[in-house]
């Protein structure tokens, strides 16, 4: 009988010394708590990160280790509530390593039992899952500044818009200065001959003033001279007007008379260049704004007049016109070399 009490005795030892292994070479933490929180058991994980052994955990609780007094609390009122309701529950917590400060998270099966004697225990087995919530978070970082960089990026685009849209309407606006001031030469050299003319005009009346031979109809011949001249001044800046003007409605036109008429009003300018218009063809009608057809027909012999200034190039820039029963046709060559590929899609432009 003593013999196999021994046998016993031994085989029990033997069991639990294989539990403690069991549990010690556990990466989870595994404990045992009683109803006032105090540890009735606990695997080498829960004693490692408390900073002690497993032999002097046991009859002590958390507070005795863990420096953060909040999650103390949580554990103490959290053990007593899943006992209370005397469910399993899995609880997702934290803990604080007492040699580094670390914090720890825990996803945590927590089972209550009564022992042998109907005391309240609680089995708790906490896995680590401070990986994992730290992935989540680095990931949560990353979302966020990629929400932010987006919204950054969005700002970004519609300030760069608004700078680009400010630079084309400034380029936009140093086009017209331009395009003012080609106009205001070509008046000038319409202008140049008739205030000659008048100049010319009242130094001989004054000459014939002092010398007492201005007589009554000479004096009606000089006003004359000088009225005619006059009235081509005021005729050359309406028909500046008329051809630029942008308040005029859809009418129909002669599309030869508008060119000729334009023509007419560069002519100076571009002959100074060496550079004459020839147009030729068979006229026909079209419906549309006067001012917005001669500011493209402008433009086009604009844009050859620079491209031959350019090349050092001096010849004719021709204009033809053709028709059908049902269209009319604008052909205009000019010997500059082509339009260029990037600005062929802006020759239209007014300014």
């Amino acid at each position: 009988m003593n013999n196999e009490q021994i046998i016993t005795t031994d085989d029990i030892q033997e069991q639990l010394e294989l539990f403690r292994i069991v549990i010690d070479e556990s990466p989870n933490i595994i404990i045992l708590k009683d109803y006032d929180g105090k540890f009735l058991l606990a695997n080498r994980a829960l004693a490692e990160l408390y900073g002690t052994n497993t032999k002097d955990i046991i009859g002590k609780s958390d507070i005795d280790f863990n420096p953060n007094i909040e999650q103390v609390e949580f554990y103490f009122k959290n053990i007593r509530e899943i006992m209370d309701s005397f469910k399993t529950t899995v609880v997702y917590e934290q803990s604080t390593d007492a040699k580094s400060g670390k914090v720890h998270h825990y996803q945590s099966i927590k089972k209550p039992l009564r022992d042998n004697k109907g005391n309240l225990r609680i089995l708790v087995i906490a896995n680590d899952i401070t990986d994992i919530v730290e992935a989540q978070e680095k990931v949560r970082i990353s979302e966020d500044r990629l929400k932010e960089l987006n919204a950054n990026l969005e700002k970004i685009v519609q300030e760069k818009i608004a700078e680009l849209r400010e630079k084309d309407r400034l380029l936009i606006h140093k086009s017209k200065l331009e395009s003012i001031k080609e106009l205001l030469s070509n008046i000038a050299h319409h202008w140049r001959q008739p205030l000659a003319t008048i100049s010319t005009t009242v130094q001989l009346m004054e000459e014939a003033f002092l010398e007492d031979e201005l007589s009554k109809e000479e004096m009606s011949n000089y006003s004359c001279m000088i009225t005619k001249q006059l009235e081509f001044l005021s005729k050359t800046i309406s028909d500046f007007h008329n051809s630029f003007s942008s308040n005029n409605a859809n009418i129909k036109f002669s599309v030869k008379k508008c060119i000729s008429e334009l023509v007419s009003l560069v002519s100076l300018e571009f002959s100074k260049q060496n550079i004459n218009i020839v147009l030729n063809g068979d006229d026909f009608h079209i419906v549309g704004k006067v001012a917005d057809f001669n500011s493209a027909i402008y433009a086009l012999l604009s844009n050859a007049k620079d491209t031959m200034l350019k090349n050092e190039i001096s010849g004719d820039i021709y204009i033809n016109l053709s028709k059908d029963e049902n269209s009319g046709k604008i052909t205009i060559k000019d010997c500059g070399g082509g339009i260029e590929p990037n600005i062929i899609d802006k020759i239209f432009e007014p300014y």
